[in-house]
């Protein structure tokens, strides 16, 4: 037995141990009083401050922001799930502090924000508003940035990241870094926003699967309009228009499906598929673009249906750097150089498509170039309607040109009911 339990007599362990549930009980007192100063529910600013919204305010509970500019003096970290609801853009959190994220969210559970405007006005920022949730949703929100001293490549406006499923909805940014990225996220919808005047892409998908991008208007950027980078999903009835780069890049081993978008006037192309990527393009429209309207590139594959390419400064669709595809159903008018090129030991299986009063060829293959070339119609080109170069490997059957206007210089690309 040990000194100390000699020294405790059987009257000193009945007084320690009333001490003790003494203690437990002003424990559990503190706790019901602390749980007490917490609501369920938080009015900004007739409550208190935004900061103090988010210290009072119970999980799962709901902060509200009135109309107004609710001033942030430092970014704030939120480790609960919350509904925060503004009472439309004319609620406005300002924020002017040195560093980090203005709100920073990394929480369990649903996370949503509402009806809020959130702008910066500070020199140097990393991201406006950054989540990560189980569930993330944003709806009728404008983030305004100060793209002109933001230098941090990873700054966004809407920063998604490790999130297991989300929603962007009727949301504007603009003058960010990045206007809204996902980044190793699964299952995110963005639909119906307007991504503009950032300094570099307007929605960017990083390491991220199943994410669905939806009638969105990306415009005026300084790099691409929408950008998948090893990532899953789908693009539909967006608008990518003034983009300093693609209007929507799949690269780095992506995957998605294109249809119903319209890029126009992008200073590279309208869509690309780079760096061993693979989709399918279907119904969008690419016109006035300064590159292809639609370029598979280096290594890339797609199938391409029913699109228009039409006004763009390089050509209409090109399959280039071991690349492969089929093209089919799509009309090809108006570009500067080719309707449809095939070059540089890439395949393409070129099916019904129109190519028309293009500044180059209706179709070219090009000498390392192989496929087919099947019921097209090529007409009014300035150079040839079918071009195929001397080692190219190609087969020609059934299409419709004039006959001044083909040129094959090679027996293994024979033609036949032209007309």
């Amino acid at each position: 037995m040990s000194n100390t339990e000699n020294l405790l007599t059987p009257s000193s362990k009945g007084v320690s141990l009333i001490v003790s549930r003494q203690l437990l009980i002003m424990e559990r007192l503190f706790r019901e009083r602390d749980l007490a100063l917490y609501v369920d529910e938080f009015n900004v600013p007739s409550d208190g401050t935004f900061e103090e919204a988010v210290k009072k305010t119970r999980p799962g509970g709901i902060i509200r922001i009135g109309a107004g500019k609710h001033h942030l003096e430092y970014g704030i970290t939120i480790t609960k799930p919350l509904s925060i609801k503004g009472e439309g853009y004319a609620a406005c959190l300002v924020c002017s502090s040195v560093s980090g994220a203005i709100i920073s969210i990394k929480t369990a559970g649903v996370f949503s924000i509402e009806g809020l405007t959130i702008e910066i006005t500070r020199e140097y920022a990393e991201d406006i508003l950054k989540i990560s949730a189980d569930r993330a949703i944003i709806k009728y929100c404008n983030i305004i940035g100060n793209n002109f001293s933001i230098n941090r490549y990873s700054s966004s406006g809407i920063d998604f990241y490790e999130c297991q499923s989300g929603l962007i909805e009727n949301t504007t940014v603009t003058s960010c870094h990045t206007g809204i990225q996902v980044y190793n996220s699964a299952n995110i919808q963005i639909i119906d926003c307007h991504s503009n005047n950032n300094k570099s892409t307007g929605i960017s998908l990083r390491r991220s699967v199943n994410c669905e991008l939806k009638a969105n208007l990306c415009d005026e950027n300084m790099y691409g309009g929408m950008i998948f980078s090893e990532s899953t999903g789908s693009a539909n009835d967006n608008i990518c228009r003034l983009n300093k780069g693609d209007g929507i890049g799949i690269y780095s081993h992506s995957s998605a499906d294109l249809a119903g978008n319209t890029c126009e006037n992008n200073e590279w192309g309208g869509i690309g598929f780079r760096k061993s990527s693979t989709g399918s393009a279907y119904d969008n429209t690419c016109r006035f673009n300064k590159w292809e309207g639609i370029r598979i590139y280096d290594h890339s594959s797609a199938d391409l249906t029913g699109n228009t390419c039409e006004n763009n400064e390089w050509g209409g669709i090109t399959f280039d750097k071991s690349s492969r595809g089929l093209a089919e159903g799509n009309t090809c008018r108006l570009n500067k150089q080719n309707g449809i090129r095939v070059e540089d030991q890439s395949n393409a299986d070129v099916t019904g498509n129109i190519c028309e009063e293009n500044g180059g060829c209706g179709i070219y293959f090009d000498e390392s170039s192989t496929g087919t070339a099947e019921r097209n119609i090529c007409k009014f080109n300035k150079l040839y309607d079918i071009r195929c170069a001397s080692q190219s490997n190609v087969k020609l059957t059934d299409n419709v040109y004039k006959d001044d206007k083909l040129s094959v210089t090679t027996s293994k690309n024979p033609e036949s009911n032209h007309s």
